[in-house]
């Protein structure tokens, strides 16, 4: 999935606020056994796994954003030609 296109949909703003949503969500059903409401929708624990996919999906709309400002991550291949004497 291209997440770069993501960003001309989400503010780097909404996506965190995104991402702490689901994590208060997570954390009430998963840690102390509730349920949760979350714009609407009461989320329980057959929820949690729909909920850890979502959050993934904007962690990487969140990564898309911060590297734009870093260095390439990931492996790197330098290709080279030893000199001739």
């Amino acid at each position: 999935m291209n997440f770069q296109a993501l960003k001309e949909i989400y503010t780097e703003a909404e996506v965190d606020e995104a991402i702490a949503l689901y994590k208060e969500g997570l954390k009430a059903i998963v840690e102390e056994g509730q349920s949760f409401d979350m714009k609407g929708r009461t989320l329980t624990m057959v929820d949690v796994e729909e909920m850890r996919k979502t959050l993934a999906w904007y962690a990487n709309i969140k990564i898309s954003y911060s590297s734009e400002s870093s260095v390439k991550s990931g492996p790197q291949i330098n290709v080279a030609r030893p000199g001739r004497d």
